[in-house]
């Protein structure tokens, strides 16, 4: 799930594939969202690791 956000991210930063009502701010604000999910949701697992093994 993690890498799937990230490739999602960084596809729409590095292209030019118009995407019908994201132009401008709204796309770098929506690549911003992605990646903050990302790292989120990578702090997530990491941390359920972590404790899975100590127990």
């Amino acid at each position: 799930m993690v890498v799937a956000f990230l490739f999602a991210g960084f596809y729409l930063l590095f292209t030019d594939i118009p995407v019908k009502g994201l132009e401008g701010g709204k796309r770098l604000f929506f690549v911003a969202v992605l990646f903050a999910y990302a790292s989120y949701r990578g702090y997530r697992l990491y941390t359920a690791f972590k404790q899975n093994r100590e127990n």
